[in-house]
């Protein structure tokens, strides 16, 4: 996720992405203590983990898949801008699904779903850190032990778990890269001495009055959540259940923000200069569009878990409907949703707007 610094210029607070208490107390501290505190309550018992899974499922991991497509199908020109992401790609990515299904069975689906997503995951968190980074107004001058610190604490993560190579993830069969155990105190070695160089640096920036306090914050949380998640939680369906709430919730945060912002651009633009205040324009549904993508946050969440439940459920519905046939193609329907999202939020995140 690597995203153009001027995504939120409207905001003339230091360091911060849009300002305020509300926004970035929710988005920098509220979405990871909700993952945490889910994770206590599978973990002492208080919650059994289908049904923390269930929650999970429908209130942010569903939605989160479905706020991509504010970015490319809420408007005529979002789909002319987007014709191969929104026609061309999922017919591609359901024949390659397919393909690898009948080849090497449910597994290889599984392991893609758990390798890809950790790197999204990375990748989301990574692209971030940078937004912070690009509206710091001190000088950054650690910018390799930052990427350092990043990505070593997620790359010793994932290749503990690859080591630990359960049979099965989400109770169906997986295949994990056969990693040897040396390679573990090796990566640890790294990602801790990396972090602690980081952590130096940033100290003596303190000490010299330049700390860029929001950036600092944002990668000393995805530190301790790659840990937490990773590392610390020795069930991998409960790590990865508990980064995974912190990262749909994130996302979903920042994808009505990023909208919000476009709104403003768009609004002070000229209906002669802007193609898009024109496609808003001749929507019929533009009012409530407008609303989804860019107004009231009450209304974007409440939309994204009703077109969620839309298109999981009917895949749902289609599985029950064909009772004991259900299982290939539910997978196929939903996995397609989702390694399409992975893939198209790859995508435009990358382009610059105009």
């Amino acid at each position: 996720m690597s995203i153009s610094v001027e995504v939120f210029d409207d905001t003339k607070h230091y360091g911060w992405l849009r300002g305020g208490v509300g926004f970035e107390g929710i988005f920098m501290l509220v979405t990871p203590i909700l993952a945490i505190v889910v994770y206590a309550l599978v973990a002492t018992g208080v919650l059994s983990f289908m049904h923390a899974l269930a929650l999970y499922a429908a209130l942010v991991a569903q939605p989160h898949f479905v706020a991509t497509y504010t970015r490319t199908a809420f408007s005529k020109q979002q789909l002319l801008n987007h014709k191969f992401e929104m026609l061309v790609l999922p017919l591609l990515v359901m024949a390659t699904l397919v393909g690898l299904y009948a080849i090497f069975g449910i597994w290889i689906y599984m392991s893609l779903y758990l390798y890809v997503q950790w790197f999204h995951f990375l990748r989301q968190s990574y692209g971030i850190s940078r937004m912070y980074r690009a509206k710091s107004k001190q000088p950054i001058t650690d910018e390799f032990a930052t990427n350092m610190a990043i990505y070593s604490i997620a790359v010793w993560g994932i290749i503990q778990w690859s080591i630990m190579a359960p049979p099965t993830y989400l109770t169906f069969p997986v295949k994990f890269f056969s990693i040897p155990a040396v390679l573990d105190p090796i990566a640890g070695s790294i990602a801790i001495a990396s972090i602690i160089i980081w952590v130096g640096g940033r100290y003596a920036m303190w000490r010299e009055g330049r700390l860029p306090v929001p950036h600092t914050m944002y990668v000393a949380i995805h530190i301790f959540m790659f840990w937490l998640s990773y590392i610390y939680i020795d069930v991998i369906e409960y790590g990865w259940m508990t980064i995974g709430i912190w990262h749909c919730s994130q996302y979903l945060l920042f994808v009505w923000a990023f909208n919000k912002v476009q709104k403003q651009h768009i609004s002070k633009a000229s209906d002669a200069d802007s193609k898009e205040r024109k496609a808003l324009q001749q929507t019929s549904f533009r009012k409530l569009l407008d609303n989804i993508e860019y107004g009231n946050i009450w209304i974007y969440l409440a939309a994204m878990l009703f077109l969620a439940w839309v298109i999981f459920g009917s895949a749902e519905l289609f599985g029950e409907f064909i009772e004991s046939k259900y299982f290939v193609p539910t997978t196929v329907i939903v996995g397609t949703v989702m390694f399409h999202h992975y893939i198209v939020d790859a995508i435009i995140w990358r382009r610059k707007k105009k």
